[in-house]
């Protein structure tokens, strides 16, 4: 999930850059990464009896948005500074297939 994240990051923002003017999608990002854990919220079970199974479909969409807002930031940055210090390698595999794609 979380590579899939980084991967459509990839696709909205091809290089590691800030482009002005319309060549990049910060915004449709941010708006997809906020759409993304607002869904994740909202398929939480709120009781404390939920079963794990109960848990993944949430914690996937909460695992893309980490990816998503790891690959803008490492874009955005130009890879100086990461939000996730685990996940950095795995950002930069699904940044880069995206952009390839």
């Amino acid at each position: 999930s979380f590579l899939f994240g980084a991967f459509t990051c990839g696709m909205l923002i091809d290089k590691n850059q800030v482009h002005f003017g319309g060549k990049s999608c910060y915004g449709l990002a941010l708006v997809g990464n906020s759409v993304l854990l607002v869904v994740a919220v909202c398929l939480t079970d709120e009781s404390m009896v939920a079963t794990a199974q109960q848990q993944i479909v949430p914690a996937c969409f909460a695992a893309v948005a980490a990816g998503l807002q790891n690959a803008m930031c490492t874009s955005h940055f130009g890879a100086v500074v990461r939000t996730t210090h685990v996940t950095g390698t795995v950002t930069d595999i699904g940044s880069t297939l995206g952009r390839l794609a």
